[in-house]
């Protein structure tokens, strides 16, 4: 038996000698509280555990800004679609076209779903014209950059919180979600990788990834 339900209401729990009543505050452990017959339901596993990397970024002791952010590649968007199959029921046809248009994006775009929360009174917003923080994506095979073609402040669906954690109330919490998009403007290499580099005017880190994909933009 838990701690709670021994300490249940403050009192504590002893059981009854043999054929002894139970007394009101025995009758209130958990095995006999009144919740105990209430269908809590089949408990589903987040299926896509650790796909978050996390960026914070400080001038001496003060937070400036946070960023989590997620890339989306050919493997997690079939798990985040699959995921979708699972919940929503799609049928055959629907999975199957919700498939191929994920892939042809990501066949000329390099997707990033962010949750970011940039201190400061003004030029929070990522997508502003005169934002404070900048997105920058680096492909270490030729040291090229790109800025991003399109960002776009969103509302993610239930699929794509599950994969910023269990607790998405918790996790985006002063947090404005994002949709990042950058072009695939060069061929990669297999062993190449591809960095996001976070920046203010005053400072900068960067997020790395291992790339996994060997394929020519659009011309």
């Amino acid at each position: 038996m838990s701690c709670n339900a021994r300490f249940l209401w403050g009192k504590p729990y002893r059981r009854p000698a043999k054929g002894q009543q139970k007394t009101m505050w025995q009758k209130m452990s958990l095995d006999e509280s009144p919740f105990s017959g209430i269908n809590q339901g089949i408990s589903k596993k987040n299926p896509f555990g650790s796909v978050v990397k996390t960026c914070k970024l400080y001038n001496q002791f003060s937070t400036l800004a946070m960023f989590d952010v997620v890339k989306l590649d050919d493997d997690l968007a079939q798990r985040l679609i699959d995921k979708k199959r699972e919940d929503r029921g799609l049928s055959q046809a629907e999975y199957a076209e919700q498939l191929a248009n994920q892939r042809e994006v990501l066949s000329r775009t390099h997707v990033f779903y962010v949750l970011a929360e940039v201190r400061g009174d003004r030029y929070q917003k990522l997508h502003d014209k005169n934002a404070q923080w900048h997105l920058v994506l680096s492909q270490q095979a030729d040291a090229q950059t790109t800025a991003p073609y399109k960002i776009t402040e969103t509302d993610f669906d239930a699929e794509t919180r599950l994969l910023f954690g269990d607790d998405w109330q918790t996790v985006s919490a002063f947090k404005t979600a994002y949709k990042v998009e950058f072009p695939k403007m060069i061929s990669m290499r297999e062993d190449a990788q591809c960095s996001l580099l976070i920046s203010s005017s005053l400072v900068q880190d960067k997020i790395v990834w291992p790339a996994r994909l060997n394929m020519q933009g659009p011309a």
